[in-house]
């Protein structure tokens, strides 16, 4: 063995690991997680133990959370941001207002009635609720296109379908809830 060998040898133990054991990095990985997570919750309705305010409050977070780094992405993150932006302070005002008499109030200067399913409920909640899945819409929407800009800039063909579905299914929500449909994921599938 001559000296270049055993210098190889001796020096290979300070080598660094084969490239095979390293993962490729990931840096949307926790972005995207939070935003499915936040999507998650904001759409899971359960009405025990102020889960119906808690569970839309935490998802509401972490959709801002999550599309908070992506914003600098393109402009379709930019709107789908400023959208989770709007949300989450819709579902603080209306937390605010649900703690306050200011909510009754509301309800009463309108003064009107919104017939459901399950019975009539005063048409400010109505607006409300159709105020604030609109702008959940819009903010799906947004990602949708967020996503669809990424590949476009990559050069691949946008695989997006997921997220119009999602969006799509949102948009059905709003109706669904006019309408006081209750129980639709028991006989939704």
């Amino acid at each position: 063995m001559d000296e270049f060998d055993r210098l190889l040898y001796e020096g290979s133990a300070q080598l660094p690991p084969e490239l095979s054991e390293l993962k490729p990095p990931c840096p949307w990985k926790k972005p995207i997680s939070q935003i499915c997570w936040g999507l998650a919750l904001v759409t899971i309705t359960l009405n025990f133990l102020g889960l119906d305010t808690i569970l839309p409050a935490v998802g509401a977070a972490l959709l801002w959370l999550g599309l908070a780094p992506l914003r600098r992405e393109n402009s379709g993150f930019r709107f789908a941001y400023a959208c989770a932006t709007l949300y989450a302070l819709l579902r603080l005002a209306v937390v605010l207002f649900q703690a306050t008499p200011l909510d009754h109030w509301l309800a009463g200067l309108i003064g009107q009635e919104w017939n459901t399913t399950t019975g009539p409920v005063p048409l400010y909640y109505a607006l409300r609720t159709v105020l604030i899945q609109l702008v959940l819409v819009f903010a799906v929407g947004g990602l949708w296109q967020g996503l669809k800009g990424v590949f476009h800039q990559a050069g691949q063909k946008p695989r997006t379908a997921a997220a119009g579905g999602l969006v799509m299914l949102e948009v059905l929500l709003l109706p669904m809830a006019l309408v006081g449909l209750e129980g639709w994921l028991l006989v939704g599938p």
